[in-house]
């Protein structure tokens, strides 16, 4: 649009919303805001092989992975990994030293995955993390073991995975700790194949990371990158039909979208997720963009909606509509306007 010579007031009404005009002060806010998303994972105890461990870090690379997501707002401690290669090292390391978070990547070599998760359950609270290679094996070890196993996760050969974990635990606990009356943005994954969320969970964190990279440019303060980062969407996983029913209606009016199998295997057989969630949607939330994967052809004519799109599991181009789906739905990391000579002027977008 035109502006006719008022650009700069418009200009400057945009910083004051979006925090970049630096004569209004944010820290009073970030005061209210620095207990949200309090909880981290600082600590990791991995256990796996010297091979799997080398596929993972790869000649040092691991480590300035995880220093990424803390160079946002400049922590000075970010997140450090211990590698083990045996369970009873594991089990005596953990006798001695607290760890927020344990992962298992393939059976150690001297006792069962399921073995080494009691030892390690009788320590400690931390969450237990599997990370495998084999989808079937880890799905058949996960199903019966939920008592002491917190989630499971397929190794595809991307280290970004750990990255995916770490922010499973951190989203999940985070958000039972804020308050109903907290500023929330929610993205619902709903999907019972292992194998699949955590391919999802690994797209959604790189997009999650390019969107922030987008918004938190040099110009703003500590406080206004910390408020940002802290306010950056929430990601929550389930692959449990009344768990993913719940989180919708608790979180409603939170999300800003949903990926969802169309179906959900239970004890007692198959159940219609993707219907459901689509028909409580429009009662509740008509505009919330949902995109629908699965492995059978889904009735659409019954789903139709501007607001719902479709994906088969097995079409080539999976990653590169889940993609463009997260990516549109995210939010703006840009706002354009034209000044009264017709010249593009950009403005960061709001987080």
């Amino acid at each position: 649009m035109f502006v006719n010579g008022k650009e700069e007031k418009i200009i400057e009404k945009i910083h004051e919303i979006i925090g970049l005009n630096k004569e209004v002060t944010q820290k009073k806010f970030y005061d209210n805001i620095k207990k949200f998303r309090d909880y981290k994972i600082k600590k990791i105890l991995l256990i796996s092989s010297s091979y799997d461990y080398f596929k993972l870090d790869e000649e040092g690379k691991l480590n300035p992975l995880l220093s990424e997501w803390t160079s946002f707002v400049g922590e000075e401690n970010p997140l450090s990994i211990v590698h083990l290669e045996t369970g009873e090292e594991c089990i005596e390391r953990l006798k001695k030293e607290d760890f927020d978070l344990i992962i298992i990547f393939n059976k150690p070599t001297d006792m069962s995955i399921v073995e080494l998760s009691k030892s390690v359950r009788n320590i400690t609270n931390a969450p237990i993390a599997l990370l495998s290679s084999d989808p079937s094996e880890l799905s058949r070890i996960f199903k019966y073991n939920k008592e002491i196993i917190s989630k499971a996760f397929t190794w595809n050969g991307d280290r970004n995975i750990i990255i995916s974990i770490v922010h499973y635990f951190e989203d999940f606990i985070n958000i039972q700790r804020a308050s109903p009356t907290d500023f929330k943005r929610v993205i619902l994954l709903i999907e019972d194949s292992i194998q699949h969320y955590s391919t999802c969970l690994s797209l959604l964190n790189e997009e999650i990371y390019k969107y922030l990279k987008a918004i938190l440019n040099e110009k703003l303060s500590y406080e206004q990158k910390a408020i940002r980062f802290k306010r950056r969407p929430f990601v929550l996983h389930t692959d449990d039909f009344d768990e993913a029913i719940e989180f919708f209606e608790k979180y409603n009016k939170d999300l800003i979208f949903i990926i969802t199998d169309n179906y959900i295997e239970k004890e007692y057989g198959r159940r219609e997720i993707g219907k459901e969630i689509v028909k409580r949607a429009k009662e509740k939330n008509s505009n919330l963009p949902i995109l629908i994967q699965s492995s059978e052809p889904v009735s659409r004519e019954e789903l139709k909606s501007e607001k719902i799109k479709f994906i088969k599991k097995n079409a080539p181009n999976l990653k590169v509509v889940l993609k463009k789906f997260i990516r549109k739905n995210l939010g703006q990391t840009e706002i354009k306007i034209k000044d009264s000579k017709g010249k593009d002027l950009r403005i960061k977008g709001p987080s």
